[in-house]
């Protein structure tokens, strides 16, 4: 328990300097992330839940891919109109794919 009550003073001690240097707008990495979320009622997150979410992802050790697409189900889930984003997103992705994939076996489909 003395680790993660180490660890969590020193995210702490990370969190408040990244806000003391006003940097959220222009950093893209995890830490930036979770201080520039906003709910749909306007809600951020908490010091704490910042912390408590950093060390789940540095805990997570050989399951990071699992435990991240948890996260990202759940926040999917929280936010309906970011899943519509992604789901519109994926959709184009996914039909841009789809057609060259089908063009691509149909020409080789052609030439067996």
């Amino acid at each position: 328990m003395k680790a993660r009550e180490k660890l969590g003073s020193i995210l702490k001690e990370i969190i408040s300097e990244r806000k003391e240097k006003k940097l959220l707008e222009s950093e893209r990495d995890l830490l930036s992330c979770l201080l520039n979320w906003k709910g749909e009622g306007g809600e951020i997150l908490s010091d704490d839940e910042i912390g408590d979410n950093i060390i789940g992802v540095l805990y997570a050790a050989q399951d990071t891919t699992t435990t991240v697409m948890t996260w990202v189900i759940k926040y999917l889930h929280d936010e309906p109109k970011l899943l519509e984003c992604v789901k519109v997103r994926s959709r184009d992705k996914f039909e841009k794919f789809n057609t060259s994939f089908f063009f691509v076996a149909g020409f080789y489909g052609g030439l067996l």
